[in-house]
C-alpha cells in the first residue's frame, strides 16, 4: 500500500499521471513505449504525466540497461528514501498474488526458479527451473553461454524477450542474481528478484512443489550483448591505479589469500589475495540474514568505504556470483549509473601469471 504522502501526492494529479503510477506499481521498470503500450495514452499524454510525476517527486528516470539511448522510469517509493529506488524486488505476497499467471499458459510472466546440482527440487508453484551448473555455465571454459544456446534455453521454458520474469533461488541468492545479470548482459528488458527467495517463501506460509511447471516452447531473441554491465580483464587492468573502485565482496579472509575464518579459497587458482586497491566489503554486509538490507543501512557501509554513485565500480568476488548479487544491489536498487561485474573473478585473475595481486 501507498504511503499516505504519496496518496496526498497523486490526489492533487490529472488521471493520466495516477494511471501512470499505477502501471508502473505493477509493472515495475518500464520504458517510454512499453508505457505508451500498457497505458495506451498518447506520446504527448504520457509525456505531461510523467512530467507530473516526476516533479511530485514520484518517479524517477535512468538509462535503460538494454538500450543506454533509452529511458525507463520507476517508483519513488518514499519521500525519505529508505526505500530503494528502483523495483528489481518482490515480496512473497506479491508473488502469492500473481501465482495464478505464474501457473497459466502465458509467457508475459513466468516464475523461474534457479537452482544446482545439490539443489533440494522444492519450488513455488507454476516455477520453471534453470540449472546454473548444467544449463548455463560453458562445460569448457565455465563462462556464460553464448547467445544462441541462451535463446533456446529460455524459449524451452516458454520466455520470450518480453516476459517478466521473477527470479529466485534456494540459497542466499547468489544463483537467481548471478542470471538476473546475464539477462541484463543479454539485454532482457523486464525481470525481479524475490527477496529472500524461497526460504522467505516458505517461511511467509506460502507452499511449494517437488513438480516444476512445464510450458511450449517459443521463440527467444535476445537483444545484447551490453557490455557496460560486464567488466572483462583490461576493463580491471586499467582500472588499477585509476578513480574506478575495484569492489572486493568476498570473506576477509579469501581478500587476504589466507583461509583462517572458516571460508574456503579456491582451489583452483595458483595464487590467492586481491586485486590491487581493491575494496574489501563481504557481501554479507549489504544484507539482514538472506534478505536485502534497508537502503541506508546499505549505503551507510558503502560511504564508510567512500563508494558512491558518482564513482565507475567494478564489483567481483571468486567466480562473479557473489559479485552479481552486489551488482544487482549497487546497479538495480540504489541506482548507481556506472557498475560492472567482473564474472572472471578471482577464478581468472588469480590464474594469470601477468597480472599484480596484493594480499595485504
Amino acid at each position: 500500500m501507498a504511503e499516505d504522502w504519496i496518496e496526498d501526492e497523486l490526489s492533487d494529479l490529472p488521471p493520466s499521471a495516477n494511471l501512470v503510477y499505477k502501471v508502473l506499481e505493477y509493472n515495475g521498470r518500464l520504458s517510454q513505449k512499453q508505457l505508451v503500450d500498457e497505458t495506451r495514452l498518447s506520446s504527448r499524454t504520457l509525456h505531461y504525466a510523467i512530467g507530473q510525476l516526476e516533479n511530485a517527486g514520484l518517479v524517477e528516470s535512468h538509462p535503460a540497461h538494454y538500450d543506454a539511448r533509452q529511458t525507463c522510469y520507476t517508483l519513488v517509493r518514499d519521500s525519505g528514501c529508505s526505500t530503494y529506488s528502483r523495483d528489481a524486488l518482490v515480496d512473497p505476497d506479491w508473488v502469492d498474488e500473481q501465482r495464478s499467471s505464474f501457473q497459466q499458459d502465458d509467457p508475459s510472466a513466468r516464475l523461474v526458479y534457479v537452482g544446482s546440482d545439490d539443489a533440494a527440487g522444492a519450488v513455488i508453484p507454476g516455477s520453471v527451473v534453470l540449472n546454473v551448473e548444467s544449463d548455463l555455465l560453458d562445460p569448457n571454459r565455465q563462462r556464460l553461454p553464448d547467445r544462441t544456446d541462451l535463446e533456446e534455453l529460455l524459449g524451452s521454458r516458454g520466455a520470450t524477450a518480453d516476459t517478466s520474469l521473477v527470479l529466485y533461488d534456494d540459497g542466499e541468492g547468489y544463483h537467481a542474481a548471478y542470471v538476473y545479470w546475464l539477462l541484463a548482459y543479454y539485454g532482457h528488458r523486464n525481470q525481479r528478484l524475490l527477496d529472500g527467495g524461497l526460504e522467505h517463501w516458505v517461511a511467509s506460509g506460502y507452499p511449494t512443489t517437488h513438480v516444476p511447471g512445464s510450458f511450449p516452447s517459443v521463440e527467444y531473441t535476445a537483444s545484447g550483448l551490453f557490455n557496460h554491465v560486464r567488466a572483462y580483464r583490461d576493463d580491471v587492468v586499467r582500472a588499477i591505479g585509476q578513480d574506478t573502485v575495484l569492489l572486493d565482496v568476498r570473506q576477509a579472509s579469501e581478500y587476504r589469500g589466507q583461509a583462517d575464518d572458516g571460508s574456503e579459497l579456491s582451489a583452483s587458482t595458483p595464487i590467492q589475495g586481491h586485486i590491487p586497491g581493491a575494496i574489501n566489503i563481504p557481501l554479507d554486509r549489504l544484507f539482514d540474514g538472506n534478505r536485502f538490507a534497508s537502503r541506508s543501512a546499505v549505503e551507510d557501509v558503502l560511504a564508510a568505504a567512500d563508494i558512491t554513485g558518482g564513482r565507475k565500480i567494478i564489483v567481483y568476488c571468486g567466480v562473479g556470483a557473489r559479485s552479481a548479487l552486489a551488482w544487482v544491489v549497487l546497479s538495480e536498487l540504489l541506482g548507481y549509473p556506472e557498475v560492472m561485474n567482473y564474472d572472471g573473478s578471482w577464478t581468472e585473475w588469480g590464474s594469470l601469471v601477468d597480472v599484480p595481486v596484493e594480499t595485504e
